[in-house]
């Protein structure tokens, strides 16, 4: 793939400058998709990458109390419960005050259900379908899931990193304001949308 001399430029301007820039907006682990104003973080190099950077090290390029917005869509279920915390503590602290928080990740109580409904019609199925959004698709070494949530459980380790006023939202309507449809309105093969999507205050 061929980046082009803007994206390095961006990416390499955003290690260096990032931290001294207030009223962020960051979209965690965003892959190929834009948002609006977001800044793009990933640790994958791509085109659309604003900030080359792994989860646990955002403290090194952005500064505490900076950001006012973070969006992370499928990307915590991707690490560990112990890295999980940690991502969620960094989080916080790189939040301003009243700073808000959005999580979207795979629902297993939804996907369970879901699947329990429909048994019959998935056993006849390619268990692609099911076990990848519990598993994760496998399709690279990034590409594994290490942890499930559900809404107490994830409201559990957002409270024990300090957040506040948390509740689930509607990411349809939410992502309407920026045009684009992510993993958290994923629904194929089962007729209803998966994910948890929670929102949550500093």
């Amino acid at each position: 793939m061929k980046l082009g001399l803007k994206t390095l430029y961006r990416v390499f301007n955003n290690a260096l400058f990032l931290r001294f820039k207030k009223n962020t907006k960051l979209n965690l682990g965003a892959g190929g998709t834009r948002m609006g104003d977001y800044t793009n973080v990933d640790s994958l190099f791509m085109k659309e990458t604003d900030l080359l950077c792994e989860l646990k090290n955002l403290s090194y390029f952005i500064k505490k109390e900076s950001v006012t917005h973070i969006y992370a869509s499928h990307i915590l279920e991707h690490f560990s419960i112990n890295e999980v915390k940690d991502i969620l503590k960094k989080s916080y602290n790189l939040l301003q005050e009243e700073g808000e928080i959005r999580i979207s990740v795979p629902d297993f109580e939804k996907i369970a259900s879901l699947y329990m409904i429909n048994k019959d019609s998935f056993r006849q199925k390619d268990p692609v379908a099911w076990l990848g959004v519990i598993y994760g698709g496998q399709s690279s070494r990034y590409d594994f899931h290490k942890t499930g949530f559900s809404f107490v459980w994830l409201k559990t380790l957002l409270t024990e990193a300090g957040f506040r006023d948390i509740k689930e939202y509607n990411a349809e309507d939410f992502l309407k304001n920026y045009n684009i449809k992510d993993s958290s309105l994923y629904k194929k093969d089962f007729g209803e949308y998966i994910s948890l999507n929670v929102v949550a205050k500093k």
